[in-house]
């Protein structure tokens, strides 16, 4: 059975598009930190749509968190055939303010993280010839 991924499932625009992929029959595995709102986000949408949705709290910043997550899915035997790298943060200020971990952590999320998880999952797509 194949799966939509959305990663920063549980607000904002991966909310949004959990709602909008269930609409058009689309299995889900939902991604974010927040157990409990994942949880009330499954809820709602079988509520609503007769999919097959799996939720993953996980923290999925940087190369360990994308590698548990893609891990999870495996271990889960769930096919993804689409990818959706919704997950990441900003802040607002003066560069020269902010500390150096607050940059580490949005180049982790913004950036490492979706490039892992494209590679990951990329590879698994190619070899069955789809997604």
């Amino acid at each position: 059975m194949k799966h939509t991924l959305i990663t920063g499932a549980s607000s904002g625009i991966g909310f949004n598009l959990a709602y909008i992929f269930a609409k058009n029959n689309h299995n889900l595995i939902l991604v974010a930190r927040n157990k409990n709102t994942l949880s009330l986000l499954k809820e709602n949408l079988e509520s609503l749509y007769k999919v097959d949705i799996k939720i993953i709290s996980l923290d999925i910043s940087g190369e360990r968190g994308a590698v548990n997550l893609y891990e999870a899915v495996k271990k889960k035997k769930l096919e993804v055939d689409i990818l959706i790298n919704n997950a990441g943060i900003g802040y607002h200020g003066k560069f020269s303010e902010k500390n150096i971990q607050s940059d580490l952590d949005l180049i982790n999320l913004n950036i490492i993280t979706p490039t892992i998880l494209t590679k990951l999952f990329l590879q698994d797509m190619l070899k069955i010839g789809w997604g």
